[in-house]
């Protein structure tokens, strides 16, 4: 008889509790309803994001389309004459727009060996290729290089076939500064009539166009009377001419050395360009890297092309 009596009053206890619960859950709900209606009726509820209408006016934002790729390239493949991007890559636009390539079905396409195209991307067309050929989308007759093709905001250049060799360019929102290309020796030699001293491939490999600086340091130097002078040039346009040479006389003979440093900014397309520093003898013993005595010196010389 005690069990059923401390049941009942267990019961009455366990009401009593519950009976508080709702009334504390009524509360709360009634406070959420006017917290909600008081939010809503804001004119500005959410001031950490941007509204509707501001944000299409402003989604497409101006920043340059990037590559979500270790190498900031698209991976794609050249088989015979059948063009074909690989799925699940990211590309993505105006800095948050993320585009994945497997949501595009057109991702195949067959190529001319003998012509050049642009491969390219964008919201409306998805991927497609162009001929350098067709009127329409070159109606003036430009190089493949030239920075009309280039990427823009809202379409990228995404590869370039040309003369049987794809290409296939970087993507980046910033392209990063710093040497992108060098070549240095310390062999020394006599110098023949006109001889190229070093020769350098530039290729910064961005889908547009840089600012770049080409630099140089280089030794000639002579053991007797000589004269000569030495031009740094790029594709044959003049970035550096040296002095000619002066010799000068010491109590072992004739001796000179100079040392030549220089540098020069040039705008680079979507080309490979090649550095040559070239030194010409016109009479005399002219040397490279070369001092009195014929002591080979603890010299560099250089090319360096960097972007800026």
């Amino acid at each position: 008889m005690s069990e059923i009596l401390d049941a009942i009053n267990a019961l009455g206890d366990a009401t009593a509790d519950m009976t508080l619960a709702k009334e504390s859950f009524e509360t709360v709900r009634q406070d959420a309803e006017q917290a909600i209606s008081d939010h809503l009726s804001e004119a500005d509820a959410h001031t950490q994001y941007v509204k509707t209408d501001t944000f299409e006016q402003v989604k497409k934002l101006p920043i340059y389309p990037e590559v979500m790729s270790d190498d900031s390239r698209l991976a794609m493949t050249l088989d015979s004459s059948v063009l074909t991007i690989e799925a699940n890559q990211i590309i993505r636009l105006y800095g948050w727009l993320e585009i994945n390539t497997s949501d595009y079905a057109v991702r195949t396409f067959s190529i001319n060996d003998t012509k050049t195209y642009h491969l390219r991307f964008n919201l409306t067309d998805g991927f497609y290729l162009k001929d350098l050929s067709d009127v329409e989308y070159n109606p003036d007759s430009l190089e493949d290089f030239e920075t009309a093709f280039d990427t823009s905001y809202d379409d990228l250049l995404l590869a370039e076939f040309k003369s049987g060799v794809l290409k296939v360019y970087k993507n980046v929102s910033d392209i990063p500064k710093g040497e992108f290309a060098a070549i240095e020796t310390m062999d020394s030699y006599l110098i023949s009539g006109t001889q190229d001293l070093m020769s350098l491939e530039i290729d910064h490999g961005f889908a547009r166009r840089v600012n770049i600086r080409v630099k140089t340091q280089f030794l000639n130097s002579s053991t007797s009377v000589g004269h000569g002078y030495a031009i740094l040039s790029l594709d044959e346009e003049l970035l550096y001419s040296s002095e000619r040479f002066h010799v000068g006389k010491d109590s072992g003979g004739y001796q000179y050395k100079t040392a030549n440093v220089a540098e020069k900014g040039a705008i680079m397309k979507r080309e490979k360009r090649t550095a040559v520093l070239s030194s010409t003898n016109e009479s005399g013993n002219v040397y490279f890297n070369c001092q009195w005595h014929w002591t080979h010196i603890d010299f560099v010389s250089y090319i360096k092309a960097e972007i800026v």
